[in-house]
């Protein structure tokens, strides 16, 4: 059986609407419409306001950490257009632990051994369960440079020993090009305007002050094992990451 074009379908929906004397939603009382208001530089370096809506639906979610206010914050039809919060804000301390974190789906979904992050995210859901808080996860594996360039990362890494940072130099890649006014939108839609920031990464500290929110950094650092070590040695010794295990160690 063909499948049905969108048109075709709205025809016979609205035909079934008349004929039961019902109506069928699209779905869109179940979710908010906002607009981001972001300001660009134009090519004269004057300052423009450009309006970029994006969509909100919410609900609860239980999970083995505990259960979640969740969030899906929506800009575009694609998965990388959306950025999920998952918050305890009910008895949460002011201002509120954020862990911001991009997609790993390596170690989060396959659990492999060379990153840390599925114990970075593991860790911060933990603590937002107990403490309250908030994590607000980007789909943008790579750190922004997307699964496939990743992978021709870790092909290098593999066949010819060259780390994250060298690989990615490699492949003519900016080492770190994720982008956090999404992240800012969030905080901003949910009247958060200071966080304590879960990371050890400057860059995400940069990231949401140029968008203007105030941060406060807080440690998460997670012991390097055999498989891990030499990433986490990369990130502390050639990407500026502040990872203390690391910080002294020159070799």
């Amino acid at each position: 059986m063909h499948c049905l074009k969108m048109n075709e379908y709205r025809c016979l929906s609205m035909q079934y609407e008349q004929s039961r004397g019902t109506h069928i939603s699209d779905g869109s009382h179940l979710f908010q419409r906002q607009k981001l208001l972001i300001q660009k530089p134009s090519l004269q370096k004057m300052s423009t306001t450009v309006q970029i809506e994006y969509k909100v639906a919410s609900t609860q979610l239980k999970t083995a950490y505990g259960t979640f206010d969740f969030q899906c914050f929506s800009w575009g039809p694609h998965e990388e257009d959306n950025v999920l919060c998952l918050s305890n804000l009910s008895n949460s301390p002011s201002p509120p632990i954020c862990r911001l974190q991009s997609a790993c789906y390596t170690a989060e979904i396959f659990r492999s051994l060379d990153c840390d992050c599925h114990e970075q995210l593991q860790s911060s859901l933990e603590h937002i369960a107990k403490g309250g808080g908030l994590l607000i996860y980007m789909l943008c594996d790579g750190r922004g440079a997307g699964l496939f360039t990743k992978t021709l990362g870790l092909e290098l890494g593999r066949i010819e020993g060259l780390d994250t940072s060298d690989a990615y130099a490699r492949l003519g890649v900016p080492q770190d090009p994720r982008e956090y006014s999404r992240a800012a939108a969030v905080l901003r839609h949910l009247d958060i305007p200071r966080v304590r920031l879960l990371t050890n990464n400057p860059r995400k500290i940069a990231g949401l002050r140029d968008h203007g929110i105030e941060v406060q950094r807080e440690a998460l650092e997670i012991c390097a094992t055999t498989d891990s070590a030499e990433y986490l040695r990369t990130k502390a010794q050639k990407m500026g990451h502040l990872i203390q295990q690391f910080c002294e160690d020159k070799s």
